[in-house]
């Protein structure tokens, strides 16, 4: 006769993910492939083995499943552009896009017909992940990117290397400056027992 067996008490449950996490997992996922049967939708080479790969989530042919890409074709098929309305949201952050706001954009079901987006600040998520597997990385080679201004290029370039967070101020130069005239005038200065004791010394002496 067939006796389960008892469950460990002791085993905690794994949490069950939120719809916000899901969703950010279902858009793109960037991982060490598991198995070489996998194949770059964009080059078809054999994706091996252990070797990173890029999973994006979409409809295709009526279904939704993953199409595999290497880091750098998945590159290929994204693209810098200003939001032409005020339709669309982030992938990751959920938020509105509004009209003229820069956005980072990739193909997502028939190659080169379905896109879905993401914002500077959504880039975190994926981005600099994807270019860590990469010898070097260009953001010149990103289509759409000689187009923008040289600020949004700057704001790209950051988002994308996972540099644009905020690090402490450093401190001014015209602090500085201040506090080494303190310092210089506290050693300079002798206090006025030593300026005493040196003239009673001198007096002493000429005695």
């Amino acid at each position: 006769k067939f006796v389960p067996k008892p469950k460990d008490p002791a085993a905690a449950p794994k949490p069950a993910k939120t719809k916000d996490e899901s969703e950010k997992e279902d858009a793109i996922v960037v991982e060490m492939a598991k198995s070489g049967r996998s194949k770059c939708c964009k080059c078809n080479e054999v994706i091996q083995d252990g070797d990173p790969r890029v999973g994006v989530y979409g409809f295709k042919r009526g279904s939704a499943s993953y199409a595999w890409f290497d880091p750098a074709c998945f590159l290929k098929i994204c693209k810098l552009e200003y939001c032409a309305s005020g339709r669309g949201k982030c992938k990751f952050t959920k938020q509105e896009f509004s009209k003229g706001e820069l956005r980072f954009a990739f193909e997502n079901g028939e190659l080169g017909k379905t896109f879905a987006y993401i914002s500077m600040e959504g880039l975190d998520f994926v981005l600099p992940k994807v270019i860590s597997f990469l010898p070097s990385f260009d953001a010149s080679d990103i289509t759409g990117y000689a187009d923008l201004t040289p600020e949004d290029q700057a704001t790209f370039v950051k988002a994308a290397t996972g540099t644009s967070k905020k690090t402490p101020p450093a401190a001014s130069s015209s602090g500085a400056a201040a506090g080494a005239a303190k310092g210089k005038k506290r050693a300079a200065a002798p206090s006025s027992s030593a300026a005493a004791d040196a003239g009673k010394g001198k007096k002493r002496k000429t005695a």
